[in-house]
């Protein structure tokens, strides 16, 4: 993938189950934290939103959830939840 422009991202869980990167266009980067704070395999989701603005965590969600503020073409900016599934290894519905 081609690196981001606007500079790279990097949050972490507010409960501590992972880590988010976002330096490539298209893709978020997860790198999951066990329960001993031990750093476990990374793995790469596809985002459709290519210019990504910043990325933050949520506080108190269940499962791991992101919030996007994102650029379209148009120069209209948005903002989209994301829920992440450490079994799926994928964004959820």
């Amino acid at each position: 993938g081609k690196p981001v422009d606007s500079g790279q991202i990097v949050h972490i869980d507010p409960d501590r189950r992972m880590i988010g990167l976002h330096i490539y266009d298209g893709l978020f980067k997860v790198i999951p934290i066990d329960s001993k704070g031990a750093l476990k395999e990374a793995f790469n989701i596809r985002l459709e939103e290519l210019q990504v603005i910043d990325i933050q965590f949520l506080y108190g969600c269940e499962q791991p959830t992101i919030l996007l503020l994102y650029q379209d073409p148009k120069d209209m900016r948005h903002l989209k939840t994301y829920e992440l599934s450490m079994k799926e290894k994928d964004f959820v519905p």
